[in-house]
């Protein structure tokens, strides 16, 4: 199995301050970037950091949820066999979050912090939703 890109997603107050910011750690500018959402994909490391506009109503800190990004269906099976196998819940989800199509599930860890290992179908239009019940904010 392929580790193919850890996620971080972290909830911000100010996008534009943000972007700002990651692209000057980065050294490049957001793949995805919208009112309420930024995207960076970093080969070194090699990672998938998103910005979400944050909603203080959910009264969470600044982690969102952490997560794997993997390359093919076969990779998310494979993780979620495995996962499942050892005894652990996952929660699978289909649609459209983050301006993507996804496939994806989700499980928590004993703090409740929210994992998701998902795989990008498509770019949308549209931000769509996510599980509130462990992530409460989009990828």
């Amino acid at each position: 199995m392929n580790t193919n890109r850890l996620h971080i997603s972290l909830n911000v107050s100010n996008i534009e301050a943000s972007v700002s910011f990651y692209s000057k750690l980065f050294g490049s500018e957001p793949v995805k970037l919208k009112e309420d959402y930024a995207k960076f994909e970093s080969e070194t490391p090699r990672m998938n950091l998103s910005l979400n506009l944050s909603n203080q109503a959910l009264g969470k800190g600044a982690l969102s949820h952490l997560g794997f990004q993997v390359e093919s269906q076969e990779d998310l099976r494979a993780w979620q066999d495995r996962l499942q196998k050892t005894g652990l819940v996952v929660d699978p989800e289909e649609g459209v979050c983050c301006y993507a199509k996804q496939s994806k599930f989700w499980l928590a860890d004993p703090d409740n912090n929210a994992w998701e290992v998902y795989l990008v179908e498509a770019d949308s239009e549209s931000i769509g939703s996510s599980k509130v019940s462990l992530a409460g904010a989009c990828c």
